[in-house]
């Protein structure tokens, strides 16, 4: 009898334990999520909350069960299940709120898809997972050696999912707006016909040191916003011709850590450049434009919609464009290859603790992926997205209407996309489509250049003024490429 109570005690210990380690896991991933500024709201605390207390719940009774003697077989099979139940909450809690949900694979053949920064990490896998599904995929990176190398990964791991002319390697630099503008007019070129399905601005850096592009802006503000600005706005018709246009702009958890837009020193001229702190700065305006794009877009289709209703005609054929903005999680990538040394070799000494509360390259591509392609999402934008699930967990700064409005005129400003003031030598404008200026009867629209007319070397046609009214056109302006403009001022 001694040795059963002995036994039993010893098994009690082993669920103790195991209990323990799962309701301490669970107040970790708290802390790591509060920590990293993932998730702050009660919604993700309240049921995390629940996990942590179920491994603990059956201990009560279990320490009646072993006091009055009741040891041996039974004791023995409760003991499994009760394992198995500490087993099962801390891979619910790993699933849950570290990894997240999948996407679901659709359809994606006959669509076209265009990836920044698709030579490694999140783009290499979120260029995979289109491609298996049958989309043509853009790999849009700056050193061809390192494309191709991720394109000959990609075919390998998909195996026979993937034919190899789904995958093409075009040359683009986001941190610099001549490249921006080449890369268009390419694509224009030879994609215009078919238009662009799905745009995923995914590309990124975190710099240790302030670096100033031979364009005259800040690096890290340069790719990880004004390239993609720049893009959009090029790519903006290409998108109007598919029945469901999506634009992704992969944001951070960390733009919640400042608490408002610098404005008045974007070059660190006479404030201090830390690098997370610029980080930060470039993923707020990530959610900045993907919230001000998704409002002019919806200003937009209420103005066609008037125009079409004026004139009897129909909607368009149903086609939508929407804007939206993910955190793909924390992630175990290259982005901090350009950390200061005690960063880069802290985070490779910790990482296999840290894979506890991280997601791989494949499991930080689920959120952008699925908000590029679940059938759900058509026509639903200016959302923000964790572990797959639309959240109100944005930084007040973020929400503020006005503070994107004033971004968006800079990211214009800073692109060459500017209107001149009175007086002053014009900036030749370019490919930004009706939605440079919100459309509204209240405010004097701007006439922009359509993206169409945007080749080098051939001049823009004048559109009708329907046209202009339906955002493209240019006015009857010339345009020149916005690469060799944006190169020529900045040289």
């Amino acid at each position: 009898m001694l040795l059963s109570c002995s036994a039993a005690f010893s098994q009690f210990e082993a669920l103790y334990l195991a209990g323990g380690l799962a309701s301490l896991y669970a107040i970790l991933v708290g802390l790591w999520r509060w920590g990293t500024y993932e998730a702050r709201t009660p919604e993700t605390y309240v049921p995390l909350a629940g996990l942590a207390v179920a491994p603990l719940l059956p201990f009560l009774p279990l320490a009646l069960f072993v006091e009055k003697g009741k040891t041996g077989a039974i004791f023995g099979v409760v003991t499994a299940v009760l394992l198995g139940w500490d087993g099962f909450i801390i891979h619910r809690i790993w699933r849950q709120f570290v990894v997240g949900p999948r996407f679901e694979t659709v359809d994606l053949r006959g669509k076209t898809a265009i990836v920044t920064g698709a030579n490694t990490g999140i783009g290499r896998e979120t260029s995979r997972c289109l491609a298996e599904m049958g989309a043509q995929v853009i790999l849009a990176c700056r050193s061809r050696a390192r494309a191709e190398e991720a394109i000959r990964v990609i075919l390998k791991e998909a195996g026979t999912k993937i034919d190899p002319c789904q995958l093409e390697f075009w040359t683009l630099d986001v941190s610099s707006l001549q490249s921006v503008g080449d890369f268009a007019a390419t694509f224009q070129e030879k994609k215009g016909d078919g238009g662009l399905d799905i745009l995923i601005n995914n590309a990124g850096v975190m710099l240790n040191e302030k670096m100033v592009t031979s364009e005259g802006l800040e690096a890290t503000m340069a790719t990880n916003h004004y390239g993609h600005f720049l893009l959009t706005l090029l790519l903006f018709p290409e998108l109007e011709k598919v029945s469901d246009g999506r634009i992704i702009n992969v944001s951070s958890s960390l733009h919640k850590a400042p608490t408002s837009f610098n404005f008045d020193d974007p070059l660190y001229e006479s404030s201090a450049y830390s690098l997370f702190g610029a980080y930060g700065q470039s993923k707020l305006a990530n959610v900045l434009f993907t919230f001000e794009l998704q409002r002019r877009l919806d200003a937009l289709q209420r103005d066609r919609a008037k125009i079409i209703g004026r004139r009897g005609g129909r909607d368009g054929g149903g086609k939508v464009m929407t804007a939206n903005a993910v955190h793909p999680g924390n992630v175990q990538t290259e982005v901090a290859r350009n950390m200061a040394w005690p960063f880069y070799w802290g985070q490779r000494l910790c990482s296999p603790l840290l894979w506890c509360f991280s997601k791989n390259p494949l499991q930080g591509a689920y959120t952008s992926v699925h908000a590029a392609t679940a059938p759900s999402l058509r026509g639903v934008g200016g959302l923000y997205f964790v572990n797959s699930e639309a959240t109100a967990d944005v930084s007040a700064v973020a929400k503020d209407p006005q503070v994107a409005e004033r971004l968006w005129e800079m990211s214009e400003g800073m692109c060459g996309l500017a209107t001149p003031a009175a007086g002053t030598e014009p900036v030749a404008m370019t490919a930004a489509p009706a939605i440079a200026k919100k459309s509204s009867p209240t405010r004097r629209r701007r006439e922009s250049v359509s993206a169409g007319a945007n080749t080098p070397g051939k001049k823009a046609m004048t559109p009708k003024k329907s046209d202009v009214a339906n955002g493209g056109g240019n006015g009857g302006r010339k345009s020149k490429s916005p690469a060799r403009r944006r190169s020529g001022k900045a040289n």
